[in-house]
């Protein structure tokens, strides 16, 4: 019964950024899994990173698929193997 329609993610431009930046830090690495939370002052702030086998499925259970694209899941799925 949790509807989140309207509901915005605090600083979300700023988190995508942050991310991107963090991922140059591990270019090895393609696909991670990012856990981020946001300050009280709006900056993101990462609380840790799954490197070795990010966890989609739990998400997915509950928001359908996260990428529909089936040559673009291909490619990730080939890569992380």
């Amino acid at each position: 019964g949790l509807v989140l329609e309207g509901y915005r993610i605090p600083s979300y431009d700023k988190i995508v950024e942050r991310v991107k930046q963090m991922h140059l830090r591990v270019p090895h690495t393609r696909f991670l899994g990012w856990d981020i939370t946001v300050s009280e002052s709006g900056e993101p702030l990462l609380i840790e990173a799954n490197l070795r086998a990010p966890e989609i499925y739990f998400h997915q259970i509950g928001a359908g698929p996260l990428i529909q694209d089936e040559k673009l899941l291909k490619e990730i799925m080939d890569a992380t193997r």
